[in-house]
């Protein structure tokens, strides 16, 4: 069986990024695109060099956050990310065109190894990765691909939800995955998934309140970052660089 070459190629594109930090969830709707996008502003804000890939195949919006209208990629040996609100921007927009991508097996697994083995992304502290809400290819893939990937998982309190964000960190931990820990998100009341966040000895790193403010924020980086929601994302930033997982 023979190695694709794609795969050293991404260890060395990756070799100059100090940590990468892959916002994963097991359903949709848990506001992990918001989690990624402004956890990149947040670090950019605080001086770090950092760098966001909407991997979202189902629908990618991280753009939207950030009032992109138009996601122009540059090629030059390669794929050139754009620098928005101090952030290096890779997204699997400009390939989708807004559709959802209803790929399967060896496509996904091909469109993340272009996308990971072509983007130049340069130095960076971080490279913060919004990936499909799913326990599927995409993730196991990345998993493959990218070894050093650390996993940050997003789940709103929500008995459904918690039960899929179970499933999820039980599959990374079965496949020897590093787990950063989970942010449960939008919260409105006490906690319910503390019993199991025990028993996966995995940790709590934030409890985020809702922020009605955001939906009014959104596409407005600045204004972003004054919200409820962007207080509590640098106070989970502020977790992540003392986490050594």
């Amino acid at each position: 069986m023979s190695i694709d070459a794609r795969l050293s190629i991404i260890d060395k594109r990756l070799n100059s990024v100090r940590r990468v930090i892959a916002v994963v969830s097991g359903k949709g709707g848990v506001g992990k695109t918001l989690v990624s996008s402004v956890l990149a502003l947040t670090m950019a804000k605080e001086g770090l060099s950092v760098g966001l890939l909407d991997f979202d195949f189902t629908g990618s919006s991280c753009h939207i956050v950030y009032g992109l209208d138009e996601i122009r990629i540059v090629e030059d040996k390669g794929l050139i990310p754009l620098e928005t609100s101090g952030v290096k921007f890779m997204s699997i927009e400009p390939f989708t065109k807004g559709s959802p991508l209803e790929l399967r097996g060896f496509d996904v697994s091909n469109i993340v190894l272009e996308i990971m083995a072509n983007t130049h992304w340069g130095g960076l502290d971080f490279l913060v990765i919004d990936m499909p809400p799913s326990l599927k290819e995409e993730l196991l893939d990345l998993r493959r691909f990218v070894g050093k990937a650390e996993y940050l998982v997003v789940y709103t309190p929500s008995k459904l939800v918690i039960n899929m964000a179970f499933r999820l960190i039980t599959l990374l931990n079965g496949s020897g995955a590093s787990v950063l820990g989970v942010v449960e998100n939008m919260v409105r009341g006490g906690l319910i998934f503390g019993e199991k966040v025990e028993r996966l000895n995995v940790k709590l790193l934030a409890r985020i309140p809702f922020d009605a403010d955001v939906e009014k924020a959104i596409g407005k980086p600045k204004r972003l970052l004054e919200t409820k929601f962007a207080s509590a994302i640098f106070r989970l930033y502020e977790t992540i660089k003392q986490t050594n997982t």
